[in-house]
């Protein structure tokens, strides 16, 4: 039976750029970004668990957990999950010098462990939480060249002029809020199964930059 490889890469072909989902403009704060077209987002760091380590029961109960915290979400609010395989090593380890058959064997282990190159792999996990906002034409960031330096003063100076301008920061304001509650509603809905952690803005710019 011959495998077309086409076809086995067709999804990694569908999931497209980050760039393309995650057109990033700007930072509005110290945590939370707007794209280019008008949407919010900020970016968790998520320690991953071994499901080796859990019985089918454990694994059951942390994959439930994990879809009660993605409804809580609600509509208007999507989760882009990201997952880095690259390069770990060498291992780190204790020594045990009052313990020397022990030491011996570890030491062992490890020089096994790091002797080939690309052997060991390391697996960082990023969801970013993205919530829908209006949509931002090009020329109404060709008329902010300083949001990026300077983006609050900013956003107070652009949308004082007319009602419109008003009324879309009054929307990228309360998506603002929405984006904010619903981000730490996650993280708490996985407080005792998942360690999640909320990446500043520096931290974030730098993991959307990788793609």
């Amino acid at each position: 039976m011959m495998i077309n490889r086409d076809h086995i890469s067709e999804d990694y072909r569908c999931a497209g750029a980050l760039s393309a989902l995650l057109n990033v403009q700007a930072a509005l704060d110290s945590d939370t970004f707007i794209t280019r077209g008008g949407d919010l987002f900020r970016v968790l760091r998520a320690e991953g668990i071994d499901p080796e380590c859990l019985d089918p029961g454990e694994v059951n109960t942390i994959a439930r957990q994990f879809e009660t915290a993605l409804r809580q979400l609600g509509s208007g609010i999507h989760v882009y999950q990201y997952l880095i395989k690259r390069p770990f090593g060498p291992l780190p380890h204790l020594r045990h010098p009052d313990q020397p058959v022990l030491d011996t064997a570890i030491e062992a282990r490890i020089e096994h462990l790091n002797r080939e190159p690309g052997r060991l792999q390391r697996f960082d996990l990023y969801l970013a939480i993205v919530h829908s906002g209006p949509r931002i034409g090009r020329s109404f960031w060709k008329s902010i060249p300083r949001l990026v330096s300077d983006p609050r003063s900013v956003w107070k100076q652009a949308f004082s002029s007319t009602g419109a301008s008003a009324e879309l920061a009054k929307e990228i304001e309360r998506g603002h809020e929405v984006l904010t509650s619903k981000v730490s509603g996650f993280g708490a809905q996985l407080r005792d199964t998942l360690k999640v952690e909320l990446l500043g803005t520096q931290a974030a710019f730098t993991f959307c930059d990788r793609f």
